[in-house]
């Protein structure tokens, strides 16, 4: 399996497309899963594979089976089998087989339609830039981090990569992310193109993740603000002021605000600042769908400004 994903890898196929499925000959009812391959009864492998519905546009079918019929042998006819079978001593007469169809129209058509019925989803959830793909599948000897402009599919990558983690090792899976809001959406975009694994990734924001783990092994603890106010007072006089920092026109209380947009929106948020604007580089504060507000002169974002708002659809 490792290795056919490897191999369609190579023009883009996630590895969460490449499914094993083994078919019984000449049985039914049955629908269990071994060392991650599929297994189903004759009768029940159309509607199995049909439940995916459609995942691939036509252009990347023609490219799948380019590749398949490269990468696999073909299958040759099995060598003819000479058996000699002694003559029976009272022979019997033909016995006639009732042979039923393998499956009926309306078991055809049941099938087609939970296909046509099932979820659509969009393209990067089933293809990817092969580069993405190899990204998704590779090891690494520790930490790793992915760095690109927004919309270049770090998100994407994000997904597929955990994803494939959950299918390929033990455990659970965690995915961390600064902005609240994006766990939920995360975990159902996850559950739309890859539901078999899905349970098994946990979305979470750092902050609920950082308070639940005393939480879980009953540390009790109180946040207080003017403990974390005093602390960034210090660290202010310590580096802040030595820095340069404070002779500026922002003072303490806009740099100790800036750091908490930072942490909080930065991960969503992306904006730029041309010279009639001395806002916020990086950060914008969301005022409405499609609106922004300047970190500094707080009025909603014209081209004068430059800054825009991002939406939270992954990339």
């Amino acid at each position: 399996m490792a290795d056919t994903q490897e191999e369609f890898a190579e023009i883009g196929l996630a590895s969460g497309e490449v499914r094993g499925l083994l078919v019984l000959s000449g049985r039914a009812g049955i629908d269990e899963t071994v060392g991650g391959v599929r297994i189903v009864g004759e009768r029940d492998a159309l509607r199995a594979i049909a439940a995916f519905g459609s995942r691939l546009t036509s252009s990347q079918v023609e490219a799948v089976l380019a590749r398949a019929m490269v990468f696999f042998t073909p299958a040759s006819a099995p060598a003819p089998v000479t058996a000699t079978v002694p003559e029976p001593v009272i022979p019997s007469g033909p016995r006639e087989v009732d042979q039923d169809a393998l499956l009926s129209i309306e078991e055809v058509d049941a099938a087609l339609l939970e296909g046509v019925l099932a979820q659509p989803i969009e393209e990067w959830m089933s293809f990817l830039h092969p580069r993405q793909a190899k990204l998704v599948r590779r090891s690494f000897a520790g930490p790793s981090r992915i760095r690109g402009p927004a919309g270049t599919g770090k998100t994407v990558v994000g997904l597929h990569r955990a994803a494939h983690l959950a299918r390929t090792r033990p455990g659970r899976v965690l995915v961390t992310t600064l902005v609240q809001t994006l766990p939920v959406v995360l975990s159902e975009l996850l559950r739309r193109f890859t539901p078999d694994v899905a349970a098994r990734v946990d979305f979470v924001g750092v902050h609920a993740f950082a308070r639940g783990v005393p939480q879980e092994r009953g540390v009790t603890f109180r946040l207080d603000p003017t403990q974390s106010d005093a602390a960034f007072a210090q660290a202010w006089l310590r580096v802040g002021v030595p820095s340069g920092l404070a002779l500026g026109r922002q003072d303490q209380r806009y740099w100790a605000d800036e750091i908490q947009y930072v942490l909080r929106d930065a991960a969503s948020r992306r904006s730029r600042s041309t010279p009639n604007c001395r806002g916020r580089v990086g950060v914008t504060r969301s005022a409405g769908p499609g609106v922004g507000t300047c970190g500094l002169c707080t009025r909603p974002t014209t081209p004068n400004c430059g800054t825009e708002a991002s939406s939270t659809t992954p990339t």
